[in-house]
């Protein structure tokens, strides 16, 4: 695996684990909780969410959730700690707030880093153990087709669309532990995987789980040496431009809606617009594909900057990459971006709703120490109320352009 082939996979990796909505923590061994202290959780959950969040019965009723809430402080007993933990999650992921949630991150994982492309779940790291699943198409967990895999896996992540779900069951794929708590696998102790190759052979490995803190030596898929695209390189630096010569375009990636102490957003934004004034009649993209939000007044001066240039009310002008990964503050942006200017939205979904719950606090349960997310604010941006913002020019990538390291949407905007 080459040294950007190891970044690649770790940037991604971290890109799954950072997701938004529920805060994805490790907590305490919740094998050793009795059925009391798991039910005194629970009551904490079912008494302190409902006080606590701006409105939890926006999308479920309140006899729905205690409801919910009776019939697992019931089947406490008979459950064991997976499928409690999994219970948990459920009844927080029932309000339908992608900002509300059970947070957890297991302590072992099998090695398998997936993502949901165009054309399906592919494998596109794991570690030489497992070589003969890399670079194949996930089709069953625990001999269950991956379609009903997936949907048991959404009853237990906060979302608001279907683009959330794509982003986050990905990760879920890879815990035993949540598994068997959803029925998935029989036991946490392994995990049978059923793949198809490219020419259309399935097999099927079962996989032993190692600790999240080891490090595994992780293979990749085989790409050309430096064949990174720009959406996938610097994805821990908030945000970043470059200049396309040969397109006529300055590209400018918006990663994380934070202000960097070392590269004031300020003056981010003159150095952009001074490569914009420098290079009449070009184009300018802003991509926010992988930004999960933070605060959305950081990007401001962005705006006003573009208010003050008259080109950019003149469609064709202006470009902005969104996708399933757009979420909280970065859909507010994108939201003020189709308001104030002509943006031309290209790529996915986004896993922001326009009109969503947010400002995002916390607080743990008693014994588990599960970290509890629920929302203080309602965000009112449009009328109507979509489940997510359309791009006007629909681009997913297949793993194919993965593969090739390609940038279908990129390649489409600068092609329009």
């Amino acid at each position: 695996m080459t040294k950007s082939q190891v970044k690649l996979a770790a940037v991604l990796l971290m890109g799954l684990l950072a997701l938004p909505g529920a805060a994805r923590r490790q907590s305490s061994d919740e094998s050793a909780l009795t059925a009391a202290q798991w039910r005194q959780d629970l009551d904490a959950l079912a008494e302190q969410l409902p006080a606590k969040h701006k409105n939890l019965f926006a999308n479920i009723s309140r006899e729905e959730f205690e409801r919910r809430a009776d019939a697992l402080r019931s089947e406490i007993p008979r459950l064991g700690p997976d499928s409690i933990l999994v219970g948990l999650m459920r009844l927080a992921a029932s309000a339908g707030d992608a900002h509300t949630g059970v947070g957890y991150l297991p302590r072992r994982a099998v090695p398998i880093m997936t993502y949901w492309f165009a054309d399906g779940i592919f494998i596109f790291s794991t570690t030489a153990e497992y070589r003969s699943l890399l670079d194949a198409k996930l089709v069953a967990v625990g001999g269950r087709p991956i379609d009903e895999v997936i949907e048991r896996i959404a009853e237990i992540i906060p979302h608001e669309n279907r683009a959330q779900i794509r982003l986050k069951a990905v990760n879920d794929l890879s815990s035993p532990v949540l598994l068997h708590g959803l029925g998935i696998i029989p036991s946490a102790d392994s995990v049978s995987l059923t793949v198809e190759r490219a020419d259309g052979t399935k097999a099927t490995r079962t996989l032993e789980p190692i600790d999240m803190g080891s490090r595994p030596a992780w293979i990749g898929t085989s790409r050309e040496p430096g064949a990174l695209p720009l959406y996938q390189k610097d994805r821990n630096v908030p945000y970043w431009f470059d200049e396309l010569p040969d397109a006529r375009a300055v590209y400018v990636k918006y990663n994380s809606c934070r202000d960097m102490p070392d590269r004031p957003f300020a003056g981010f934004v003159r150095d952009v617009f001074a490569a914009v004034d420098a290079n009449p009649g070009w184009r300018l993209v802003i991509d926010i594909r992988n930004n999960g939000g933070g605060n959305s007044a950081v990007f401001e001066p962005f705006l006003e900057a573009l208010e003050a240039r008259a080109s950019f009310k003149t469609k064709g002008s202006l470009y902005v990459i969104i996708g399933r990964q757009t979420f909280s503050s970065a859909i507010l942006n994108a939201l003020a971006l189709g308001k104030r200017t002509a943006a031309v939205f290209a790529g996915e979904l986004t896993g922001g709703k326009p009109n969503h719950f947010g400002e995002v606090q916390t607080f743990k349960l008693p014994n588990s120490g599960l970290a509890v997310t629920y929302s203080v604010k309602y965000f009112k941006e449009v009328d109507g109320d979509p489940d997510s913002l359309y791009p006007d020019i629909t681009v997913e990538s297949t793993f194919a352009d993965f593969e090739a390291g390609r940038d279908p949407v990129l390649e489409a905007v600068l092609k329009d």
